[in-house]
């Protein structure tokens, strides 16, 4: 994706006057410009009086932050892309929820349906400015959101399992392969994931925060496999989680490595 930035290096002296002519010559040309069609990134629908609606990939700097509600996630606050891992935003979206309730969507545009090539990230972290003013309403209301890294690596999870949480325990007749991702368990552990003593050094986190992909009841056993140099290396066994396909609530599994050392008096 082509993103944007105008903070440029960090120096330790602030500087009086942006030079924007300067700064442009470092930006991509792409910069400031609508996504084409295909593009990952596409536009967040915002609340504007008057104006008009747009269309998808119209502004794709712009991303939706949700709030998490139980299972559902509730458009709260708007943001905008100022480089490949930071979010400029309003700091008073933080007044009342802390960023461990928040999800950033990137590439979000109509509320009620699931946009083709939206994501869903966690926020690493929050710098409010340090002049925020919480008694005077909107002063020096800007805030900066780092986005949280997830694992680089291609994992897929394997099983005849069932397709939804409240299906029949009925197994599928031909197996099913998904796509999902590692996360930190500091990721997982949150109000509405994971509580901090439900999980150990044996389990790994893994799947979407989204809810897209998941395993489910039937999978239990089956492999979370990753991708070394083109061969399928086995990282974990699907063991359990809260739920099927849940947001915010990646599966659980036992994390193979762990148990090496146990496994080494059986394989010869």
């Amino acid at each position: 994706m082509s993103l944007c930035s105008l903070i440029g290096t960090r120096n330790k002296k602030r500087a009086r006057t942006l030079d924007l002519q300067a700064v442009s010559t470092r930006l991509s040309s792409a910069c400031g410009r609508a996504a084409p069609a295909g593009s990952f990134v596409t536009e967040n629908l915002a609340k504007i009086v008057g104006g008009r609606i747009i269309s998808p990939r119209e502004t794709p700097w712009s991303v939706s932050l949700m709030i998490r509600e139980g299972n559902k996630l509730r458009h709260n606050c708007g943001g905008v892309i100022i480089s490949e891992d930071l979010i400029l935003t309003a700091a008073h979206c933080f007044k009342k929820h802390p960023k461990q309730n928040y999800v950033i969507r990137v590439g979000e545009h109509d509320l009620l349906a699931e946009d083709q090539g939206q994501k869903d990230y966690l926020i690493d972290k929050l710098w409010v400015h340090d002049e925020f003013d919480t008694n005077i309403e909107f002063n020096n209301d800007i805030a900066v959101l780092k986005v949280m890294k997830v694992n680089g690596r291609a994992l897929h999870i394997t099983g005849w399992g069932t397709l939804t949480e409240n299906a029949p325990a009925v197994p599928q007749r031909l197996p099913r392969v998904g796509g999902v991702e590692i996360y930190d368990m500091a990721t997982c552990t949150t109000s509405s994931g994971y509580g901090r003593f439900e999980v150990t050094s044996g389990m790994t986190c893994a799947g979407r925060l989204d809810g897209r992909v998941d395993t489910c009841t039937g999978d239990s056993g089956g492999p979370l496999t990753c991708i070394v140099n083109g061969r399928h290396v086995l990282y974990g066994i699907t063991s359990w989680g809260k739920g099927c396909g849940q947001r915010g609530k990646p599966g659980m599994y036992t994390k193979v490595t762990k148990f090496l050392r146990w496994l080494n008096q059986f394989v010869s």
